[in-house]
């Protein structure tokens, strides 16, 4: 418009309008996104991540109102706020250290009149999770380099088929398995700015791309279970 905006959010605001009104895009609208809910990341070392733990905050936060709660970055093992040991990200499978039966407290859950959601970095991987020994060729490159993130984990290449079928495949897994109501996806903000010069396939050449279509792959599974 030629006039100065009032501050950076309001140009970023009126820069997004514009590229909807020209690409003629349209938000998904999920209510439920407009819901208020409680992360167990805000409170507590995810050390302390358990069935008891969860539970007392669940009561408390149906008390209060709340529509759902997020068991966040640590319910398969050391979280990222972990030090003493190695991390274990990409391997989503409940922790038995802090979870006896993390589907059963999913009922429990529900019978407060909560949804629940998992926290999931698909495209995160430690050396030293499991996920790693067998896809470690399909790990992001720069320069005959994997490309490791300042949280000491690599990041698998969302522009390779393989990868967002194995994303599709550990989602499905998780809604059958652990009987949650959906995804706090996190971490895309640590992929590499570098491209990814791998020797394995891209079937786009944008990591922007590549995340663009894994949500999607998500989102499909998602609606589809819940």
């Amino acid at each position: 418009t030629g006039k100065p905006a009032l501050s950076w959010f309001h140009a970023l605001r009126a820069y997004t309008a514009a590229c909807m009104k020209h690409h003629g895009t349209k938000f998904p609208f999920n209510r439920k996104a407009l819901e208020p809910l409680w992360c167990n990341w805000t409170a507590w070392c995810s050390d302390e991540l358990s069935d008891s733990k969860i539970m007392e905050n669940a009561r408390i936060a149906a008390g209060l109102g709340m529509k759902s709660i997020i068991i966040d970055d640590g319910w398969f093992g050391p979280g990222l706020d972990t030090d003493d040991r190695p991390l274990n990200i990409g391997d989503y499978h409940a922790d038995p250290a802090k979870f006896r039966n993390l589907k059963k407290l999913g009922e429990q859950i529900h019978y407060l009149g909560l949804d629940f959601l998992l926290w999931y970095a698909p495209t995160c991987i430690s050396p030293d999770s499991n996920t790693f020994k067998a896809m470690n060729n399909l790990v992001m490159e720069h320069n005959g380099k994997k490309v490791m993130a300042p949280n000491g984990f690599f990041s698998l290449c969302p522009c390779n088929p393989e990868v967002r079928r194995h994303a599709r495949s550990e989602v499905t897994r998780m809604f059958d398995e652990y009987g949650m109501d959906g995804l706090k996806v996190d971490l895309y903000n640590t992929l590499p700015t570098t491209p990814c010069q791998a020797g394995h396939k891209h079937d786009c050449s944008s990591v922007i791309e590549g995340v663009h279509r894994m949500m999607s792959d998500m989102w499909v599974i998602q609606k589809k279970k819940k």
